[in-house]
């Protein structure tokens, strides 16, 4: 398989990860079933095929879900192509850091502005570092200090929802350093401005190095996912000891509790032993780690013959789990996209992904850059300005276009609007919203 194939089942899987777990994002998993039936075949259409060759069910319009575009995808996909545009505005040469940190300062007050989507489904933690008058200067350091305000006890999964796009891209050997090192290096220091407690980092070295593998066909047993892994561990836990640079961020070392823990979850036996509705601990970094390492021994353990549906098949039982079901399906979206590339998604999602058209190009754009095919001038593309070159909003204009969306969020719960394959409101209102994203 392609390069270029691979990529854009990192970027797609990721996305249609994203849109397929908000149907029971904050849900429990006993609603998720009370909703769906048990074994739901969800729909990114509107409105179903008839005749319906099997039973089809699409996203229940409760205020949390009417919140996001149908079809679409949700705040962890927005933070991955920030990452996917930085690289680009580099002309593929790095991602960095502070970019990146620029780029997420101005998603929270403005959205993506080159999709003019507005910054929906924020989480607690990268809201409460962002918006701190000194993260532009020192994004990094006032992670930290969030971090340690909170007893060095948050380990939420904002900077593991963005992180596989960085395998993606970069993966290649460079300058003596091998692209795996380089793409676990580059996780890192990403993670680490919003995000900076081992446990955080440690899930995006193992993810991100998972996709760097993939992409350079270094993952097809079982056995190569465990020696992935412990790199991955290894490579924070020596970090000190190699730092990238003078001003590269030294990760705390993990602890033995947490090494239990990190194994515990990464080689969970089956998605029940995660627990990922828990309600105190839905956005724990771990859980969001096991859910994606789950789906790649998935699809490792199953014979080729038969992994035709398996995409959608891990998606949808990662999906029934709910709890943070969207940043779950994302990471595990991405890792199966990887394996199975973008010939391995399903096309009836594929087909109708709200915007997937423009992030599969933007994804070519990169591989372009790394020399795959193709001819890509980022100076010729004001996608990539931390502004879609579109400006920021003026404060009257966000106020209107929230008025705008709350009016349609109101439309879509009250008057049972069906969002795409949805029949109508069912049941009652949702449970388990409330504890949602900020502006929710």
């Amino acid at each position: 398989m392609s390069t270029q194939s691979k990529m854009i089942g990192v970027a797609l899987g990721g996305a249609l990860g994203d849109a397929i777990g908000l149907f029971t994002e904050f849900l429990s998993r006993s609603h998720a079933i009370e909703l769906y039936g048990p074994s739901p075949s969800f729909s990114l259409q509107s409105p179903l095929p008839e005749p319906r060759p099997r039973p089809l069910v699409g996203i229940k319009p409760d205020r949390h879900r009417s919140m996001f575009e149908p079809s679409g995808w949700t705040d962890d996909t927005d933070h991955s192509i920030l990452i996917l545009l930085s690289f680009l505005a580099s002309n593929g040469t790095r991602v960095d850091p502070q970019d990146f940190a620029l780029r997420l300062k101005f998603w929270v007050a403005n959205g993506l502005r080159c999709l003019d989507r507005l910054p929906l489904g924020l989480g607690r933690t990268v809201g409460n570092v962002v918006r701190d008058n000194e993260f532009e200067k020192d994004p990094v350091g006032t992670a930290v200090k969030y971090w340690e305000g909170t007893n060095r006890y948050v380990a939420a999964n904002g900077a593991l929802m963005r992180t596989a796009i960085i395998g993606a891209v970069i993966f290649q050997d460079a300058n003596g350093t091998s692209g795996i090192d380089r793409a676990m290096d580059a996780a890192l220091q990403l993670a680490a401005t919003t995000h900076p407690d081992p446990r955080c980092l440690v899930s995006c070295t193992i993810i991100t190095g998972l996709v760097a593998a993939m992409m350079r066909n270094e993952i097809n047993s079982l056995q190569d996912f465990d020696r992935i892994v412990q790199q991955g561990i290894n490579f924070v836990q020596s970090y000190k000891d190699h730092p990238s640079g003078p001003d590269a961020y030294i990760p705390e070392r993990l602890g033995e509790d947490q090494l239990t823990d990190l194994h515990r979850h990464v080689y969970a036996k089956n998605l029940e032993e995660l627990e990922l509705d828990n309600r105190q601990q839905i956005g724990y970094t771990l859980k969001c780690l096991g859910a994606g390492t789950w789906a790649l021994r998935e699809v490792l353990s199953t014979p080729e013959s038969n992994r035709s549906r398996i995409f959608e098949r891990c998606i949808t039982e990662i999906t029934m789990q709910a709890g943070d079901a969207d940043t779950n399906a994302t990471v595990a979206g991405s890792l199966l996209g990887a394996y199975l590339t973008d010939t391995g998604l399903p096309g009836h999602w594929v087909q109708h992904l709200r915007d997937g058209a423009w992030l599969a190009q933007k994804t070519k754009c990169a591989g372009s850059l790394l020399g795959f095919g193709g001819t890509y001038d980022p100076t010729n593309d004001p996608d990539v300005l931390i502004d879609g070159g579109k400006g920021a909003f003026t404060p009257e204009e966000l106020n209107r276009r929230y008025d705008e969306l709350m009016c349609e969020v109101g439309r879509r719960v009250n008057d049972g609007l069906p969002l795409p394959g949805s029949r109508g409101p069912s049941g009652k209102g949702g449970k388990g919203e409330k504890d949602g994203c900020i502006v929710c």
